[in-house]
């Protein structure tokens, strides 16, 4: 199709060299139809072509057509040659051809049932096509607010600065250039603002003071100005005014200033280099044109002296067209350098355009950029480019949602395109695309398939839109992600009700399938496990025993009947941003982190896989197939009550251990304490060998513990719970009660200790206990008198 359109535009222009007598610029017709967003039939084209062609008379005379969307709307260029067919051959006339061209838009419209366009026609009540007044169509057009050109609308979005034109309307230039009673009164006006007016066409324009562009007078406002003022005037050199303000260039969106800032920073540091390079090129270019033509001279003056009689002038022939050919040659040599000098330039400098700045440094993993890119590809997109960008990555699958949660990026490659989007690609032709145009999720062809990357793309959707997610795409492909969302253990639902009940029912059967697994009896080993889990990680994190029991009961719960293996925290990829920022970090959200940090914490990682059995050496009451040889924690007994209390004091505990004599009381209370724990992290999970030890060397608080209830009830003071603080080797609790003894609050029981000589104590003292039973004050918190709980 290439080859064909080359060789028609070839004929086209020679047809249109060989005509001496028609000027250049009514040699050719170029028009341009608009469809906007739908894409037209062949039907339609032709249509369109054929009748546009006739009403101008040019049906005979070549003609090209291409239709393009390269701008975000279907339009159809329209090429014709207006040289006529028949001697004299003469350039045609295009008179009114706008006015014939809208009416043939009309028709067309008509005839195809296409969305009818405002234009100079409109369609009566007969359905007949009738020119709309001159004065009607001013009115309109005044009627409507002050707007910038389509050329100007264009750059803007192109480049992200705001236009002259934009600034312009922003200030209401014309409401303070209209009180002006003459041309240098409008000169002075203008100067102001560090504008001018000139003369353009049949109008005048007001323009930044030596630039060109700008925007008509009278689309602001000013009209009929020699009417007023007479023939135009130009400034008077003596009537130039300081100007007050002037037009600056700045990004479109407000919150882009300060990036916009660094790229012209950026920008002017480059320019010098940039500079230098091309003036390099520039030079050895010259050089080599010289070379050349040095050459060329050189090989003539040889033919004439060598050459004699009729064969000069053949010979010279030659040789010049052997010379024409070089200079071609090297013209072109010349052209493919500069373009890959200025691709090089490009690659590393700060962008053309601000958009291209935004782009470079969202790739480079400033997620401020990335935001900004992404605003500016929204404000420019349109159902073509959606679907464009959709067909040039192959997409037949998205996700979306209804809520925009702040995100950040997967850990893959990627790179972010113009309009924000950002394509990762997950290896083997899967590719992954974060939509800023279409706002969803996309896969192509080969990720739509795969198991992998549709739980990739769920758990981004899920963290970019919210748990409640719209599928589309093939009824294979949103099967598959249902399925892959239960297998998988996501938290998701779908829009689409019968999707949603079909993941119910596969959760249900799923859940159906594991609780009809037979119960196992928890080994001695697993209930070391899990008390040796308990008592470190309430070590680890200076949490009370019970709760540690408490968060892995609501963890069991919270997994509901989730087979083995499974789980949405589990499934999750570690993320990190590598040092040439072509990965990123894992996006999740704010609650999916925190589960993640509190499940690692809490989370034995050999609880979850089988691990190495050995017999411990070396210490009594060591474990071994852990890699914590000699430092397990155990718990130790209190006989008054048959509860297990847990020392707090890391150095003490690594000398303790739990016997798994089963006939010893001691163990039957550690095992009932330390069973919820092991069920809850998975009972068929680590095997472990531990060397029984007798508890006898076991220190132990020289004081029963009883039931607080009791306790307070017969001495009829109110019950209270106070909070009870573990320290690093201590723990602290309340004074409830001094006579001969100390009475302390620990939570659910309370203890006696003996007075220690020289200690002034009253009931609602902090006291710190370490593991021998001495105590002493508590330090002084925030809040809290010395010594005593705050009130």
């Amino acid at each position: 199709m290439a080859e064909l359109i080359d060789l028609a535009a070839l004929e086209m222009q020679s047809n249109c060299d060989l005509n001496m007598h028609v000027g250049c610029d009514k040699k050719l017709a170029h028009f341009v139809v608009s469809f906007n967003q739908e894409k037209p039939s062949e039907a339609v084209l032709r249509d369109t072509e054929d009748s546009m062609l006739a009403a101008l008379k040019l049906e005979n005379n070549h003609f090209a057509t291409f239709l393009h969307d390269d701008n975000g709307y279907w339009h159809l260029h329209i090429f014709a040659s207006r040289i006529e067919k028949e001697k004299p051959h003469r350039g045609k006339a295009l008179w009114q051809d706008k006015t014939i061209r809208d009416k043939v838009c009309r028709s067309v419209e008509i005839r195809n049932g296409l969305f009818r366009d405002n234009g100079m026609h409109k369609i009566n009540e007969l359905g007949q096509i009738v020119e709309i007044p001159k004065e009607e169509r001013i009115a309109n057009r005044e009627a409507k607010p002050a707007s910038i050109t389509n050329k100007a609308r264009v750059k803007e979005i192109y480049s992200g600065e705001k236009s002259f034109q934009t600034w312009v309307n922003e200030i209401r230039l014309g409401d303070r250039l209209k009180h002006a009673k003459s041309w240098q009164a409008l000169h002075s006006a203008a100067d102001a603002y560090g504008c001018e007016v000139k003369p353009k066409g049949a109008g005048f324009v007001v323009c930044p003071i030596g630039q060109k562009g700008g925007i008509q007078l009278s689309k602001i406002g000013l009209k009929n100005l020699p009417t007023k003022f007479g023939e135009f005037a130009p400034a008077k050199l003596g009537n130039k005014v300081q100007p007050e303000t002037a037009y600056k260039p700045a990004p479109t969106q407000e919150k882009a200033v300060s990036h916009y800032e660094k790229w012209k920073t950026a920008k002017a540091e480059f320019s010098p280099v940039k500079f230098d390079q091309k003036n390099a090129q520039r030079e050895l270019h010259k050089n080599d044109r010289s070379n050349l033509s040095l050459k060329q001279k050189n090989e003539i003056a040889k033919i004439q002296k060598e050459v004699k009689g009729q064969g000069i002038f053949e010979a010279v022939s030659v040789a010049k067209m052997n010379h024409v050919i070089e200079l071609a040659e090297l013209n072109e040599r010349f052209a493919r350098e500069r373009k890959a000098l200025n691709n090089r330039l490009a690659a590393s400098g700060p962008g053309n355009t601000f958009r291209d700045f935004l782009v470079i440094e969202a790739g480079k993993g400033d997620n401020t950029a990335l935001t900004l890119a992404r605003k500016y590809g929204v404000d420019e997109t349109t159902e073509v480019l959606r679907k464009r960008s959709a067909e040039k990555l192959h997409i037949s699958a998205t996700i979306t949602g209804t809520e925009h949660l702040p995100s950040r990026r997967l850990n893959f490659t990627h790179y972010v395109d113009r309009s924000g989007s950002i394509v990762f690609d997950l290896g083997r032709g899967r590719v992954l695309v974060d939509s800023s145009i279409s706002k969803q999720i996309q896969l192509n062809a080969t990720a739509a398939t795969d198991p992998e990357s549709i739980a990739t793309a769920l758990r981004f959707a899920a963290a970019k839109f919210g748990n409640t997610l719209t599928l589309s795409g093939s009824p294979k492909f949103q099967k598959l992600a249902v399925e892959t969302a239960v297998q998988k253990g996501l938290f998701v639902k779908f829009s689409d009700p019968a999707l949603d009940a079909y993941r119910e029912k596969l959760v249900a059967e799923q859940q159906q399938k594991f609780t009809a697994l037979p119960k196992h009896k928890l080994t001695p080993q697993q209930i070391a496990k899990g008390a040796e889990h308990v008592i470190r990680s309430s070590f680890d994190k200076g949490i009370p025993p019970d709760h540690i029991l408490r968060a892995a009961l609501i963890e069991r719960d919270a997994a509901g009947a989730l087979p083995k293996g499974s789980g949405r925290l589990h499934e999750l990829p570690a993320g990190g941003v590598d040092g040439d920022h072509q990965s990123a970090e894992l996006l999740l959200p704010g609650a999916v982190q925190s589960d993640v940090g509190d499940f690692g914490t809490r989370q034995d990682a050999d609880m979850r896989r089988p691990g190495t059995s050995a017999t411990g050496g070396g210490r009594a009451g060591s474990v071994s197939g852990d890699k914590t040889t000699g430092e397990l924690q155990a718990a130790a007994k209190s006989a008054s009550t048959g509860r297990v209390f847990f020392p707090v004091n890391p150095a003490v505990a690594a000398d303790l251990a739990v016997d798994l004599d089963s006939s010893s009381a001691v163990n039957q209370q550690a095992q009932r304490a330390a069973a919820p724990a092991a069920e809850a992290l998975d009972p068929e999970a680590a095997q472990i060998t531990v060397t029984p030890i007798e508890l006898s060397a076991v220190p132990q608080i020289p004081t029963p513990l009883l039931p607080a209830a009791d306790w307070i009830a017969a001495q009829g003071k109110p019950e209270k719970q106070e909070p009870v603080v573990w320290h690093p080797g201590a723990v602290e609790f309340t004074v409830l009660h001094v006579s001969d003894f100390v009475v302390i609050n620990m939570g659910r029981e309370v203890a006696q200790l003996p007075i220690q000589p020289g200690m002034d104590l009253r009931p609602g003292m902090r006291v710190v206990v370490s593991k021998d039973g001495s105590f002493a004050l508590a330090p002084e918190r925030p809040g809290h008198e010395h010594g005593r709980a705050g009130r």
